[in-house]
């Protein structure tokens, strides 16, 4: 009966653990590696590379312009090129305070990111509490998702 109950404490916290936990960690590592902290201050993490599809970094580049004002937004470009990025977003854009460009490429190395298409992390209370794939096809509605989670917060 104890072995019972030992089990059952067991299996109760290790389901209760942060599935997120691994990339939460890379991502905070990241976040260091650039000096922006040790938490995850931001509610939207929108990691991206240049290249990839098409698609998706254009709709990708479209929310990143229209919202780099916005302080709950970290927007992470990860590519070895300035001279990329640059062609992709205005110079106002570049230097926000809420966008980074990763030429140390820890996003691509620690998987943050997908080679064919943006990933969005969404955080709470500094936790990492979901994590979208932005596609072509789904950006219009990952992008009301964004807004409703925003607007719960």
């Amino acid at each position: 009966m104890r072995y019972i109950g030992i089990l059952f404490f067991i299996l109760l916290f290790g389901c209760s653990s942060n599935p997120n936990k691994e990339r939460e960690e890379k991502l905070i590592d990241l976040l260091q590696s650039y000096q922006l902290g040790s938490s995850l201050d931001k509610s939207i993490y929108l990691i991206t590379i240049t290249g990839g599809c098409g698609g998706c970094m254009q709709e990708a580049a479209t929310f990143i312009r229209t919202n780099v004002k916005d302080n709950r937004y970290l927007f992470i470009i990860s590519t070895d090129s300035r001279k990329a990025v640059s062609l992709d977003f205005e110079y106002h854009v570049r230097q926000s305070p809420n966008f980074l460009i990763d030429t140390k490429l820890l996003a691509q190395k620690y998987e943050l990111v997908e080679i064919e298409h943006p990933v969005i992390y969404f955080c709470k209370n500094k936790k990492v509490v979901d994590i979208r794939e932005l596609t072509y096809q789904n950006a219009d509605s990952l992008f009301s998702y964004i807004n409703n989670f925003l607007d719960n917060l």
